[in-house]
This record gives structure tokens, sequence and C-alpha cells, in this order.
């Protein structure tokens, strides 16, 4: 974050840097108490903004990947595994810095058994495949 000032050092307003921003919204959604699904839209333009920071993929990654492991709650773990294979997808260069191997250690640590099907059986959260299945408004 930096304060931007004007000539005489009085504080005109804030900047917030893209990597912020990212590590800002990647929080609130692990933080969510449902499970996260968004449109093909909006599913782009959360790609779009993890793609603005390419330096911080290896990080965002396994950020995520302690979420699954780690969350509290099943949606949390849900949300950071929604998160992580959307940019798997959808961000060039992202999947490199997450292996397979690891997500499913993730899983394994995971005390959910949602999180454990999605990732160890391919069991989607009903919430993902209607988000998947919803046609892009016109």
């Amino acid at each position: 974050v930096d304060l931007l000032t004007g000539p005489s050092g009085e504080v005109m307003g804030f900047s917030v840097s893209p990597v912020m921003q990212v590590y800002s919204m990647l929080d609130k959604i692990i933080a969510m108490q449902r499970v996260f699904a968004l449109p093909v839209a909006e599913r782009f333009a959360l790609a779009g903004k993890v793609a603005a920071v390419p330096d911080e993929h290896a990080r965002i990654a396994e950020r995520l990947a302690s979420a699954v492991g780690t969350s509290v709650g099943a949606s949390g773990a849900l949300n950071a595994l929604y998160v992580l294979e959307a940019c798997q997808e959808l961000v060039p260069g992202f999947k490199e810095h997450i292996t397979q191997e690891r997500l499913a250690k993730a899983a394994e640590l995971s005390p959910h058994d949602s999180v454990k099907g999605a990732v160890l059986r391919g069991e989607k959260p009903p919430q993902w495949e209607k988000a998947a299945a919803a046609s892009p408004s016109a």
C-alpha cells in the first residue's frame, strides 16, 4: 500500500498494489462460510487478476494448497481448491507451480471428507457443477 501525497506532504489518497489485491481477494474467498463458485465470465476475471502477478504464482499456489489441507471449515478448503483449479486451467504457466502429488497430499491432510472426495475421487461439489453448467448471460 502506497500513500499518495500532495506537493506539501498532505495525504491525497492511497494505492494498493496488484499483488496485495490478489492476496486480499484470496483471503476473502477462503474465509467465506459457503462453497464458492463463479459463472464462466467471473472465473476468467479471477484468473486475470492472478495472471497479472506472475512472480507470485508459486506463492499463490502454495498458499492455496496449504488452505486445502488446513482450513478449519470445509468451505474454506473447497474454495481454495476451486481457485487453484481455476488458475491451473486458465492462468498461463500457473500449473507448473503445483504438482498433483502436492495437491493430493494437501487433501489427505484435510479433515474434511468433501475435500478428499473432490481431490482424490473427483467428486466435485454441486455448486461447482451448477456454476459450470450455467450459460453466460447475454
